[in-house]
């Protein structure tokens, strides 16, 4: 027994040996085919990224931001810079 499974021109050599009729019915059975995957095939929904983070505990407050801010600017602009 052949395990080999048949290539491209194989399939395309035996089509064209068909008659039309039976040429058509490969093409309707064919797009049935790959409908049927097409739905099957379908991505699963995006994950909603609300929440990733909320393992994280809670964030720094705005006063906490706003001292940061504060600090980090105390010095802006320095004069001994031109």
């Amino acid at each position: 027994m052949n395990d080999r499974a048949p290539s491209w021109e194989d399939v395309a050599e035996q089509a064209e040996a068909l008659e039309l009729i039976d040429q058509v019915r490969l093409l309707e059975w064919l797009s049935a085919q790959i409908k049927a995957s097409l739905l099957v095939e379908k991505k699963a929904p995006k994950r909603s990224l609300y929440g990733l983070n909320a393992d994280l505990g809670p964030g720094p407050s705005a006063q906490d931001i706003d001292d940061v801010r504060r600090e980090m600017l105390r010095g802006f602009p320095r004069e001994d810079i031109a």
